[in-house]
């Protein structure tokens, strides 16, 4: 019985063709050949038979041995043109179609052309050494991807161990509902939704419980309506302290001000109760004594001209007597005058005379003028002096009057309710008690929260226990479908092995049991001996290439196989229905005379 669901198409199968395969210094082994379907390598011990394989699966998958072989290189030439490259020297480096190319590139290209879903597909198919090293939940996820079922809300849930309401509201948020149906890959979707879910929820747990710890309050004594009442009355207390402190302010002001007003009053009334009331000066008064000035300074100024004249006349009357005493005529030097100057010299003299008079008279008048403008200004500096006095008295009369009429208004003197100090100090302890609750409560809340958290949490564990790779869910699914994989394995056992018999049991993950002709029970695979080991290893190998579609079968050490094996192996290699099922085929062993009777003359390519 084959997995009929699972059978490739037509279109989908010779896609693991390999036209020519190049390998250089492989645990020192060289090998350049086309392969064929069928191939087999019989040869002594370190002829390369193990070395031919591991170098082909690493070609193709990347694989390395457990012996991590260094300084060679594989080259594959693929049905549809492909070729590429593994070369592992210090490092490896890759080439696809001759170009340089990164090992994602290559491994990219190689699973276009084979058409598989993973090189890890490949890897299991293609190595029974890989495939026995498998640990039960890696099995399990490998097996589980090819599960055929259409699931539905329902059937997952009755799949819970521990199924509850919340457990079925959080999975309805992910798993379409019924009656839609879905494939077996929603699971995995599903597990890493719940997985980030609950990601995201521990690093919030992690910054809750940090809040938490930040926070140290003790247990309040009051409420906080109670505290709130309290600050509310000390915010009055301290409005009325403010209003206090520009009350004082504005009374000890307006006292400054009404002391100074009253120091200026006195100062003032007994300045001017000492000094009589002025008289005030008579307004045209200052002008008759400016008109009488500029009237005596006009006309001593017309006197000064008539005396300058005069003294000048004097002076020229004195020069021509004084010229007329001598004979010298005016016209000239060297003329000598002769004439009788008597009557002359008595006319100069007489107007030298009157004007002597006038000199005298202008004199005397000019004094005179003198004197006036002298007194007219001494009696504009009196008139000065008196109207400045009157003022001054009138100014501080005004003042003090002004002063009288606009006192300042002391208000009442405020009187202080509390200490600032003692206010202070109330108000800092009630913030601190405000403070120490609101904290108790914030960690009250983010508690809460956490607590919350902690139960999502949990919910959501309980959700990934059941649907991880070695979960009830999965585990459930694979036990249903179980016997089909068995029967699959336990059909080729009948036609290669009679006598083997495999038993998959769910054991967080998928644990292999073999019962051999030997052993008469079901035994774990790798308690096997080589020989059992090896014939259990074709048929899982098998079945995993028929699960994956990867054609391509590695039988290394086939020595081990008893001549009934051997046989069996033949018999099963040469059936039409096997063949189709492979690409190629390569079966290695060392050429004991009854491994070359049991392979010779077959249609084959003998390496």
């Amino acid at each position: 019985m084959y997995l009929l669901f699972l059978m490739h198409t037509d279109a989908e199968r010779e896609k693991m063709k390999l036209n020519r395969i190049k390998i250089e210094n492989y645990r020192g082994q060289n090998f350049d050949f086309v392969p064929g379907h069928l191939n087999i390598m019989l040869k002594g011990n370190g002829s390369g038979k193990t070395s031919l394989c591991d170098a082909i699966r690493y070609g193709i998958t990347g694989m390395m041995p457990k012996d991590d072989v260094r300084n060679m290189s594989v080259s594959i030439t693929y049905e549809n043109g492909l070729e590429t490259e593994r070369t592992r020297g210090k490092v490896t480096t890759c080439k696809s179609g001759g170009r340089r190319t990164t090992e994602t590139g290559v491994n990219s290209d190689i699973l276009d052309t084979i058409g598989v879903q993973s090189l890890e597909d490949v890897k299991i198919a293609g190595s029974g050494e890989f495939l026995s090293n498998l640990k039960p939940e890696e099995l399990l996820k490998w097996l589980f991807q090819y599960i055929p079922e259409r699931l539905d809300f329902d059937m997952v849930m009755d799949y819970f161990p521990a199924l509850t309401d919340e457990i079925e509201s959080e999975c309805a948020l992910i798993f379409p509902l019924m009656p839609e149906k879905f494939e077996i890959q929603e699971i995995e979707k599903a597990y890493k939704y719940f997985y980030d879910e609950r990601k995201a929820l521990s690093a919030s747990q992690r910054n809750l419980a940090g809040m938490i710890k930040n926070l140290s309050p003790t247990p309040p004594d009051r409420t906080l309506s109670e505290i709130e009442q309290d600050l509310t009355v000390l915010a009055i207390c301290e409005r009325e302290n403010a209003e206090y402190a520009k009350k004082q302010e504005a009374y000890v002001s307006a006292k400054q001000k009404r002391e100074k007003q009253e120091k200026e009053i006195c100062i003032l009334t007994e300045q001017l109760s000492y000094i009589p009331a002025p008289e005030k000066p008579l307004e045209n008064e200052l002008k008759v004594m400016e008109s009488r000035r500029i009237d005596a300074e006009n006309k001593r100024s017309d006197r000064n001209e008539k005396l300058a004249i005069v003294k000048n006349n004097i002076r020229l009357f004195k020069q021509t007597l004084d010229e007329l005493n001598t004979q010298v005529c005016p016209i000239s030097k060297n003329l000598i005058c002769t004439t009788d100057k008597t009557r002359i010299k008595t006319e100069i003299e007489d107007a030298i005379k009157r004007n002597q008079s006038v000199q005298v008279d202008l004199e005397k008048k000019i004094t005179l003028l003198d004197e006036v403008i002298r007194k007219t200004c001494e009696d504009r500096e009196a008139y000065s002096k008196k109207k400045q006095v009157y003022d001054a008295y009138q100014q501080n009369l005004l003042k003090l009057t002004l002063l009288k009429d606009n006192l300042i208004i002391i208000p009442e003197e405020p009187v202080l309710s509390g200490s600032t100090e003692e206010l202070n100090q109330r108000k800092y302890l009630l913030n601190k008690e405000k403070a120490n609750l609101e904290d108790f409560s914030k960690k009250t809340a983010l508690k809460k929260q956490l607590d919350g958290l902690n139960h999502k949490i949990n919910v959501y564990t309980t959700i990934l226990k059941a649907l991880e790779d070695k979960g009830e869910v999965k585990n459930a699914i694979m036990k249903h479908y179980m016997s089909t994989f068995i029967d699959v394995c336990n059909e080729r056992a009948e036609e290669f092995a009679p006598g083997y018999a495999f038993n998959l049991v769910p054991e967080n993950g998928i644990r292999i049991l073999v019962q051999t002709p030997s052993n008469g029970g079901f035994y774990p695979i790798e308690s096997l001996s080589c020989g059992e080991n090896l014939v259990a290893m074709l048929i899982l190998m098998d079945m995993a290439n028929q699960l994956s579609g990867s054609r391509i079968l590695f039988l290394d050490n086939v020595e081990a196989l008893d001549e009934d094996r051997l046989e069996c192996l033949r018999d099963l290699i040469e059936r039409t229905g096997f063949q189709d099922a492979y690409d190629h085929i390569f079966i290695c062993g060392v050429n004991h005379s009854d491994v070359v009777k049991a392979f010779v003359g077959m249609n084959a390519a003998y390496l």
